[in-house]
Protein backbone atom coordinates (compact mmCIF):
# COMPACT_ATOMS: atom_id res chain seq x y z
CA UNK A 1 0.00 0.00 0.00
CA UNK A 2 1.37 3.57 -0.88
CA UNK A 3 2.03 6.12 1.31
CA UNK A 4 -0.83 8.08 0.72
CA UNK A 5 -3.23 5.62 0.49
CA UNK A 6 -2.51 4.67 3.88
CA UNK A 7 -2.44 8.27 4.85
CA UNK A 8 -5.85 8.63 3.35
CA UNK A 9 -6.95 5.74 4.91
CA UNK A 10 -5.74 7.45 8.71
CA UNK A 11 -7.50 10.30 7.84
CA UNK A 12 -10.45 8.94 7.09
CA UNK A 13 -10.40 7.01 10.17
CA UNK A 14 -9.14 9.76 12.44
CA UNK A 15 -12.37 11.77 11.00
CA UNK A 16 -14.73 9.17 11.34
CA UNK A 17 -13.77 8.58 14.97
CA UNK A 18 -13.99 12.33 15.47
CA UNK A 19 -17.41 12.76 13.96
CA UNK A 20 -18.49 9.55 16.44
CA UNK A 21 -17.04 11.12 19.42
CA UNK A 22 -18.35 14.51 18.61
CA UNK A 23 -22.06 12.88 17.85
CA UNK A 24 -21.90 11.41 21.05
CA UNK A 25 -21.12 14.80 23.14
CA UNK A 26 -23.33 16.71 21.25
CA UNK A 27 -26.32 13.60 22.39
CA UNK A 28 -25.13 14.79 25.90
CA UNK A 29 -25.21 18.20 24.81
CA UNK A 30 -29.06 17.61 24.24
CA UNK A 31 -29.88 15.74 27.45
CA UNK A 32 -28.39 18.25 29.33
CA UNK A 33 -30.99 20.98 27.31
CA UNK A 34 -34.01 18.72 28.13
CA UNK A 35 -33.34 18.21 31.59
CA UNK A 36 -32.58 22.13 31.79
CA UNK A 37 -35.75 22.67 30.46
CA UNK A 38 -37.70 20.24 32.43
CA UNK A 39 -35.87 21.69 35.75
CA UNK A 40 -37.56 24.98 35.40
CA UNK A 41 -34.78 27.37 36.61
CA UNK A 42 -34.81 30.92 36.36
CA UNK A 43 -32.99 31.77 33.05
CA UNK A 44 -32.11 34.56 31.46
CA UNK A 45 -33.76 35.47 28.25
CA UNK A 46 -31.35 34.76 25.88
CA UNK A 47 -30.41 31.29 27.44
CA UNK A 48 -34.78 30.41 27.27
CA UNK A 49 -34.70 30.82 23.62
CA UNK A 50 -32.14 29.40 23.09
CA UNK A 51 -32.69 25.94 25.26
CA UNK A 52 -36.38 26.34 23.74
CA UNK A 53 -35.49 26.84 20.49
CA UNK A 54 -33.60 23.42 20.73
CA UNK A 55 -35.96 21.43 22.48
CA UNK A 56 -38.93 22.66 19.63
CA UNK A 57 -36.70 21.78 16.90
CA UNK A 58 -33.65 18.96 17.58
CA UNK A 59 -30.65 19.97 15.34
CA UNK A 60 -26.72 19.45 14.93
CA UNK A 61 -25.27 21.96 16.83
CA UNK A 62 -22.59 24.59 15.64
CA UNK A 63 -19.36 24.89 16.98
CA UNK A 64 -20.65 28.24 18.62
CA UNK A 65 -23.61 26.52 19.97
CA UNK A 66 -21.55 23.90 21.12
CA UNK A 67 -19.75 26.88 23.28
CA UNK A 68 -23.22 28.06 24.38
CA UNK A 69 -24.44 24.60 25.86
CA UNK A 70 -20.72 24.35 27.69
CA UNK A 71 -21.24 27.61 28.88
CA UNK A 72 -25.02 26.67 30.43
CA UNK A 73 -23.96 23.73 31.46
CA UNK A 74 -21.26 25.61 33.64
CA UNK A 75 -23.73 27.50 35.02
CA UNK A 76 -26.43 25.17 36.03
CA UNK A 77 -25.30 22.15 35.39
CA UNK A 78 -24.74 21.89 38.98
CA UNK A 79 -28.17 22.31 40.18
CA UNK A 80 -29.77 19.50 38.04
Amino acid sequence: MSYDRTTQILNARSLAEFRAQEELEDSARMEFLRRLHQAGLELTPWETQFVNDFIASPRGFTPKQRESVDEIKKLYGHRL
